[in-house]
C-alpha cells in the first residue's frame, strides 16, 4: 500500500481539537500495521509520503532471499525493536565484544572489582581463575567456543578432578564471562557445558545425610573432653556453618542462663547477609543448647589456633562406617529440627535460607519425630557439666 495524502475535515476532533485543516499521510509501517501521520503543511505531508514510498520501492527491489530473511528477523524480534535498531545494536556491541582484552587482563580486572569480598572468597576465586588463565589467558572472549569449554572440562575430569570440583571451576569461569557480558555483548560459552554436567542444587542436596543420635552423643562428648563444646553445640543444634563458627567472636554472642542470641553479621556469614540465631528456655532446642552451655562463659573466639586438631577429635568419635559427613553438623540440625517442629519456614529461618523449598524437599523425612525427641533430650553427663 502506497502512502497517500489527503486533507482531513476542519471539524474539531480529539486529534484536532481546534478544527485546523490538516493533511493525513496513511501507510503500512515496517511492523505491518497501518499508521497515520498528520501535518499542517501540505508540502511537508507530501515529502513524508514520498519518503515512505521510496523506502517501500527499495524494499520491493530487494532480492527475494533478502526480503524473506528480513521477515524472519522481524518475527524473531516480535515487536521488541525494529530490524534497523537490532542491526545497529548488534554492530555496536559486536565491535566492543571483539575488541575485548585478553582473558588474562579481564581476570585481573575482575579480581580488582572483587577486592571488597572476604579474603577466603577472593582466594578461592583467584585459584579457580588461575586455572582459566592457564588455558585461555592469551585468548579473547569471542575466540572461546562452547567446544573449547567442553574440552577443558573433559581434560579436568581426565586428570582425576571430581565432577563437583570441575563444576565449581566452570562456575567461576562463567562468572568471568558474565562479569563483562553487559559491556561485551555475546554468548557465554560456559553455560551449555555446565548444564551438561547436570550439577545443581538438586544433585548437591539429593543425598543429604545426618548423624544418628548415638553419633551425636559421641561428638558432643568428644567436644566436651577437648574444650570444643561451643563449636559442637552451635554447629549441631543451631546449624551455624563451620566457616561461620571460625569467624564467631565473643562480641557476636549474648549468653545468659535463659537465652542465647548469636548475631551473625556480614563479616561472619557465608552469604554476607546478616542473620540472628535465638535460643530460649521452654523450647526443646533452647533447653538443649542452654543446658549444654550452662556454666561455661562465652569464649573470646569459638575456634582458636588448635581448631584443626579438635575437629579431628570430633571426626574420630563417630561409629559411622562411611566416616564424617561434609557439613554434617548443619545437616543434622536441619534434619532433626524439621522433624521436631514440622515447620520448614522456621527451619529455613534458623539456617538463614530465604526459601524453605529445599529444606522441605531434602530434609523432611530424614529423621523421625521420635528420633528428634531423643536428639533434643541429649544432655551432658553429670561429670561434664562443671
Amino acid at each position: 500500500m502506497k502512502a497517500k495524502v489527503r486533507e482531513t475535515t476542519t471539524k474539531p476532533s480529539k486529534k484536532n481539537p481546534e478544527g485546523v485543516p490538516t493533511f493525513e499521510v496513511a501507510f503500512i509501517n515496517e511492523h505491518g500495521t497501518r499508521e497515520r501521520l498528520y501535518f499542517q503543511d501540505e508540502n511537508e505531508a507530501k515529502r513524508k509520503a514520498a519518503e515512505v514510498n521510496n523506502e517501500s520501492a527499495r524494499a520491493y527491489n530487494c532480492p527475494e532471499e533478502l526480503r524473506l530473511e528480513a521477515v524472519r528477523c522481524t518475527e524473531k524480534l516480535a515487536g521488541r525493536m525494529t530490524l534497523t535498531e537490532a542491526v545497529a545494536f548488534a554492530i555496536s556491541h559486536a565491535t566492543d565484544y571483539r575488541n575485548a582484552p585478553k582473558i588474562s587482563i579481564l581476570i585481573q580486572e575482575m579480581l580488582k572489582a572483587k577486592e571488597h569480598r572476604r579474603p577466603s572468597t577472593r582466594k578461592d576465586l583467584r585459584l579457580k581463575l588461575d586455572a582459566v588463565n592457564e588455558v585461555f589467558g592469551e585468548r579473547q572472549l569471542h575466540d572461546i567456543s562452547q567446544d573449547d569449554i567442553a574440552e577443558w572440562s573433559a581434560e579436568l575430569q581426565t586428570d582425576g578432578i571430581a565432577r563437583m570440583t570441575v563444576a565449581n571451576y566452570l562456575k567461576k569461569a562463567s562468572e568471568l564471562f558474565n562479569f563483562f557480558m553487559e559491556q561485551h555483548c555475546g554468548k557465554n560459552p560456559v553455560t551449555r557445558t555446565l548444564d551438561r554436567l547436570a550439577i545443581g542444587k538438586h544433585e548437591i542436596y539429593r543425598d543429604v545425610d545426618h548423624f544418628v543420635v548415638s553419633d551425636c552423643r559421641n561428638i558432643l562428648d568428644a567436644a566436651v573432653a577437648n574444650q570444643f563444646r561451643w563449636y559442637a553445640v552451635l554447629g549441631m543444634f543451631t546449624g551455624i556453618r563451620p566457616t561461620e563458627l571460625e569467624r564467631l567472636e565473643e562480641k557476636h554472642i549474648k549468653h545468659t542462663k535463659d537465652e542465647l542470641i548469636v548475631r551473625l553479621g556480614s563479616d561472619v556469614t557465608k552469604t554476607q547477609m546478616r542473620r540472628v540465631v535465638e535460643c530460649h528456655r521452654g523450647d526443646p532446642l533452647g533447653d538443649a543448647v542452654l543446658d549444654w552451655l550452662e556454666g561455661h562463659e562465652t569464649p573470646h573466639r569459638i575456634v582458636n589456633g588448635d581448631g584443626r586438631r579438635k575437629k579431628a577429635k570430633l571426626q574420630g568419635a563417630i561409629d559411622r562406617a562411611e566416616g564424617w559427613i561434609h557439613d554434617g553438623l548443619r545437616h543434622t540440625c536441619a534434619s532433626y529440627h524439621i522433624a521436631q517442629y514440622k515447620n520448614p519456614i522456621a527451619t529455613a529461618y534458623l539456617l538463614g535460607h530465604d526459601k524453605p523449598r529445599l529444606l522441605n524437599a531434602y530434609y523432611r523425612g530424614e529423621a523421625t519425630e521420635a528420633e528428634a525427641k531423643e536428639f533434643y533430650a541429649l544432655r551432658p553427663a553429670p561429670s561434664a557439666v562443671s
